[in-house]
């Protein structure tokens, strides 16, 4: 069996929205201001997307060959010209 790898590089543009909550207006806006990244309960809308590049590469093979490594190739033996 034959295993490949895809990678795939793509461009979201990503809507996130949260809310804050605060004893006051100040409190919960303070608190929206100073978030540095979403939290995992915010709501995630993806708007734009573009395709960059993919790379797909063999990463394992499992061979049923038996033969040697001398035996493997052509059939022509070093020094022997082919017909």
């Amino acid at each position: 069996m034959t295993k490949v790898q895809k990678d795939t590089l793509a461009e979201l543009m990503v809507n996130f929205r949260e809310t804050f909550e605060g004893a006051t207006v100040e409190e919960a806006t303070e608190k929206a201001h100073t978030s540095k990244k979403p939290s995992d309960s915010a709501e995630v809308t993806i708007t734009d997307k573009r395709f960059v590049r993919s790379n797909i590469k063999l990463i394992g093979e499992e061979t049923n060959d038996n033969r040697t490594k001398e035996t493997q190739g052509s059939g022509v033996q070093t020094g022997e010209v082919s017909k």
